[in-house]
């Protein structure tokens, strides 16, 4: 199993292995798929398709800063969808295949966000998280 060491708390940092982990301790768990982690753990198509849609219980969206190596992004660089490096034609075309049809949340830090009302935030990344879902052909 690969253990993500570098930081205070150890985790399971390939999408396969946490499936695994997860059918392991029973029906009642799954995954949170979160776009951010997929990219930087170099997760593929095929393993959103091998969770399938029992395997998926929730997904969060949000980019990667593009140019960079995943050991140089830090967790607090999270782009709003569609700026920058993550496949949402891929992400989203996986979802669709495997039937997932329940909740996606935008997941952004940074980008001023603390610094505007709430409803304003959750206004920004609901157009972001729609406009990336539309061009990945959902709706």
């Amino acid at each position: 199993m690969h253990l993500r060491r570098r930081f205070p708390h150890e985790c399971i940092y390939r999408m396969d292995e946490m499936l695994e982990f997860a059918r392991e301790c029973g029906p009642n768990l799954g995954l949170l798929l979160d776009s951010w982690h997929w990219h930087l753990a170099g997760a593929t198509v095929a393993d959103i398709l091998r969770a399938g849609k029992d395997g998926i219980v929730h997904v969060h969206i949000s980019d990667v800063p593009a140019g960079l190596p995943p050991e140089k992004i830090l967790d607090s660089e999270r782009l709003m969808p569609g700026e920058g490096a993550v496949d949402w034609a891929g992400f989203f075309g996986a979802l669709r295949k495997i039937g997932y049809r329940d909740a996606v949340s935008p997941e952004v830090f940074g980008r001023g966000l603390k610094t505007m009302r709430p409803e304003d935030g959750a206004r920004l990344g609901l157009s972001y998280s729609l406009d990336v879902m539309r061009s990945a052909g959902l709706g």
